[in-house]
This record gives structure tokens, C-alpha cells and sequence, in this order.
């Protein structure tokens, strides 16, 4: 049975096991930052460098528990998923440019504490990329893209700077986000064609279990990780 771990020991969890990100950087935009709060739209310009990472990220996180794991899920906001300069012109980066982008990495920990990094997956649009006791991962610039380090560290995009964000701010989403909070998210975010944690999937999960699979892992992710074995994605 998958349950929500309470706030206190759910922070300290959380923050005994966080993941490294290494955040490929290439403008404004692939800053690890907080969600702002009126989510307004802004306009696209372009900056360059130098960029300054900002001292405090904040990474928002969901901690759940069943009899034999601890299971914690790591979520980074960004401004903008962007495009510029790509084969194909203004016109195929306008069509790879939008507001806003969430992606995460979600960490499976034995519940005894042994401090065996079992099980990771990170997310990749609709596709989870899963592997084995992983404690890095790797931020793509542009699309954010999110992959354990060194197993994929050629797909980071080429860019001129990176930044490593160790400690950062943690926001609990289960406890900290009101009803109307992810109500207006799940609007902005949609309508922009960017998805909350409780609408993520693996698309050969998906098309294997159908779309009830949804959402599994923020909302069950021990059942998550049982059909990742019978799709032999692990």
C-alpha cells in the first residue's frame, strides 16, 4: 500500500537523498528557478552570457513510502523550454519554444535506510529514461532533458557553461500546494503544453496499460516501478 509520508520526515528524506543536477547553460532560461506566482507570460529574448545562477533554486519534491521503499520525486521548473539557432530556421525554433517547463527525477530508496540507490528514472517529455543507483543527472540547455550522469552525458546540448546545483530549496508539494495551486498550474502549464507531475508518463507504458497509467508516478510509483519491470524497461 502507497502512502504520502508526512511533512517533517518527509523533508528530511528528501534532503538526506537530494540528487546532484548539472544544468547545462546557455541563457536566462535554463536556470533552475522558482515557479513565480503570477505565471505570466514573458516575452522571449534572448541573453547569453554571462549568465548568474541564482543563489537559492528551488526543487519541488513529493515523497511517498510502501513496505519496502522510500520513493522521492524531484521537480525543476525552468521559464522556458527554448529553442534558438537550430537547423530549420526562426520558424523551427518558434515551434520548439514555449512558456514555461516542469521535468523530474524520481529516486526509489530502500526503506531501510542501507543507502542503496536502487532504482532512478528521470523524465523526458513522455518517455521515462530509467537506471540503476544514480545519484547525478544532467540538465540538458534548450529542452531540459533530464539523464543520469555519465550514462547519457553525450546527449547534453553543446553549451558554454554548466552550473551544478547540490543544495537547493525544497518545496513539498503534497503539503505546500493548496487545491487552487495546482488548479492554476495544470491550466497554465497545459495550455503551454507542459504537464504537472500527476499527468507524466512513459509513452510504452501508456500504450501497454492504457491511459489510467498516468500520473503513476507521483500518485503510485511503487505500481509504476512494477510496470517498468514488465515492459523490461529496467
Amino acid at each position: 500500500m502507497i502512502s504520502t509520508i508526512a511533512q517533517k520526515p518527509a523533508l528530511k528524506l528528501a534532503k538526506e537523498h537530494r540528487p546532484v543536477f548539472i544544468q547545462g547553460l546557455e541563457d536566462l532560461y535554463d536556470l533552475i528557478v522558482p515557479i513565480p506566482q503570477d505565471l505570466a507570460p514573458i516575452v522571449v529574448k534572448h541573453h547569453g552570457f554571462p549568465v548568474s545562477p541564482i543563489d537559492k533554486p528551488t526543487v519541488y519534491f513529493s515523497a511517498k513510502e510502501d513496505e519496502n521503499y522510500h520513493y522521492l520525486l524531484y521537480c525543476v521548473y525552468h521559464r522556458m523550454d527554448w529553442s534558438y539557432g537550430q537547423p530549420g530556421g526562426p520558424l523551427r525554433d518558434s515551434l520548439d519554444t514555449h512558456q514555461h517547463d516542469f521535468e523530474g527525477v524520481l529516486r526509489a530508496i530502500p526503506g531501510d535506510d542501507s543507502g542503496e540507490y536502487e532504482w532512478a528514472c528521470s523524465v523526458f517529455h513522455k518517455e521515462l529514461h530509467l537506471t540503476r543507483g544514480w545519484m547525478v543527472f544532467s540538465i540538458e540547455s534548450q529542452g531540459h532533458g533530464i539523464f543520469p550522469v555519465p550514462r547519457r552525458r553525450d546527449f547534453l546540448t553543446q553549451s558554454r557553461n554548466e552550473v551544478v546545483y547540490a543544495h537547493y530549496r525544497l518545496v513539498n508539494i503534497n503539503s505546500e500546494w493548496s487545491p487552487e495551486q495546482w488548479i492554476k498550474l495544470r491550466q497554465v502549464f497545459n495550455a503551454n503544453g507542459v504537464n504537472l507531475p500527476d499527468q507524466w508518463n512513459d509513452w510504452r507504458i501508456r500504450k501497454k496499460y492504457g491511459k489510467e497509467t498516468d500520473g503513476l508516478i507521483f500518485t503510485d510509483p511503487a505500481k509504476l516501478r512494477e510496470l517498468a519491470h514488465k515492459c523490461q524497461l529496467i
